[in-house]
């Protein structure tokens, strides 16, 4: 994709409210790429607004609770104010208040699947402790009761899993789901195409810490470069994205099993620097002219 394009992806989804979803395949047909591209750089450029703002919302996560406690405002109405994914704010908002019971962010993450989980978080007697401790607002009159607090909290949570359409729990399943997905047909194509090829699976029964998700038992050439690995990812990647995932995984790729292959299924743009020894395509190479095999030879181990 050229910066172009990409660029005004960028400015129309910016006016997108936090607690919306775009229309992907309007947007899609609009700037001619798939759906799930668009998708893919709104998910992104979400997710590097929650890191850039990370530091400035812990700090008013404590004085955000306060206002919520003491106010009339949803969860909701603060995520608009901060334009911050619901599921976001309301971690860090129960983060900060020990009397709700929140010890970790795995019982954060309990509790926004399943909101009720809160109920036996908390134990009687937190909400003055919320109040005078956690808020430090001490001899303010309060006048709900603890169950009548604790449901609209609940309820609040609950709206805010809902609405939230990339940092919320169903969001995750469908990622993770994707990124499955999108790993075997990987496989599938190797498969097709009569490629011998570990799993990411084997090559950890086999204690390799950092895998690709396909280790070829034969390298193969494509596009004219020798390929030893091939690693799937279910996104769109700009060049932020491909730096970090140099340094984090296809380095240590290389170094360990020789060049290899990336395949961003949802694109990529084009000032993503390229690498000698890590090829990038957003599909798997397929015409004559892109792949080359080599004679199959004993691969019984690695």
């Amino acid at each position: 994709m050229n910066e172009k394009t990409y660029q005004s992806i960028l400015e129309t989804l910016a006016s997108v409210p936090v607690t919306a979803m775009p229309c992907v395949k309007l947007l899609g047909d609009r700037f001619g790429v798939g759906a799930e591209t668009v998708h893919s750089i709104y998910s992104q450029e979400v997710q590097y607004r929650v890191k850039k703002t990370h530091t400035a919302l812990c700090e008013a996560s404590v004085g955000l609770m306060k206002e919520y406690v003491l106010g009339d405002k949803s969860i909701i109405d603060l995520c608009l104010q901060w334009h911050m994914p619901p599921s976001i704010m309301v971690r860090r908002m129960l983060e900060s208040c020990p009397s709700l019971g929140c010890k970790n962010g795995k019982v954060v993450g309990s509790v926004l699947k399943n909101a009720d989980v809160l109920r036996t978080c908390v134990t009687p007697g937190f909400l003055d402790a919320l109040i005078e401790t956690d808020l430090n607002a001490h001899g303010i009159a309060y006048h709900q009761t603890e169950d009548q607090f604790l449901d609209r909290l609940v309820a609040d949570i609950e709206t805010c899993a809902i609405m939230d359409s990339i940092c919320g729990p169903a969001a995750d399943a469908a990622r993770h789901g994707a990124g499955e997905d999108y790993e075997t047909r990987l496989y599938d194509h190797l498969q097709e195409h009569k490629i011998c090829f570990w799993t990411e699976n084997d090559l950890r029964d086999q204690h390799f810490h950092k895998t690709p998700d396909a280790l070829l038992k034969v390298p193969i050439a494509v596009c004219g470069k020798v390929v030893c690995w091939i690693d799937s990812k279910a996104t769109f990647c700009d060049a932020k994205t491909h730096r970090k995932l140099l340094q984090e995984q296809y380095d240590s790729y290389v170094n360990r099993f020789g060049p290899g292959l990336v395949i961003y299924w949802h694109g990529y743009l084009e000032s993503v620097q390229l690498m000698d020894f890590v090829t990038v395509m957003d599909h798997f190479p397929c015409g004559k002219d892109e792949i080359i095999r080599l004679p199959m030879l004993d691969t019984d181990s690695i």
